[in-house]
């Protein structure tokens, strides 16, 4: 009985102390943070890869157009599929980009109650749609800023 109330009593203290961690603790701090402007890199936000309304992405560039090319992260923003949006990661996004990558955030078809017939594998059809398009843009962008 008394190792019990231990047990309990440590799980407790551990998932606060673990709360506490994550309600307070910003990864994106110090030598993480990006202070933007068009000196670091230039966004262009919206991009549209599909008809649907959601099938958007940001485009993040550094602003460096000295090398002949730029390595490519796609990032999906966390969410389960059900929730969340590019915007949520801007900041790692523009961490990214001031290290030189061109980083694209995307939005896609979020499974919800205005979307009950997405699922996972439908989501991964679109993902793959962007790819491409995140690719193709990339260049196009690249290009232009020259």
């Amino acid at each position: 009985m008394l190792w019990g109330f231990i047990y309990v009593g440590v799980f407790i203290l551990v998932f606060a102390a673990s709360a506490i961690i994550k309600m307070t603790y910003n990864p994106l701090s110090g030598e993480m943070q990006v202070h933007w402007n068009d000196t670091v890199g230039h966004v262009y936000s919206d991009i549209a890869y599909d008809d649907k309304e959601q099938n958007k992405f940001d485009l993040y560039v550094p602003a460096d157009n000295t090398k002949k090319s730029y390595g490519l992260v796609v990032y999906l923003h966390a969410g389960g599929f059900s929730t969340g949006d590019k915007s949520d990661d801007a900041n790692m996004l523009k961490w990214l980009a001031s290290k030189g990558y061109v980083a694209a955030g995307i939005n896609y078809t979020l499974r919800n109650e205005n979307n009950p017939e997405a699922s996972v594998y439908t989501m991964s059809q679109e993902i793959k749609k962007k790819y491409s398009s995140c690719k193709s843009g990339s260049g196009k962008v690249r290009l232009q800023s020259r």
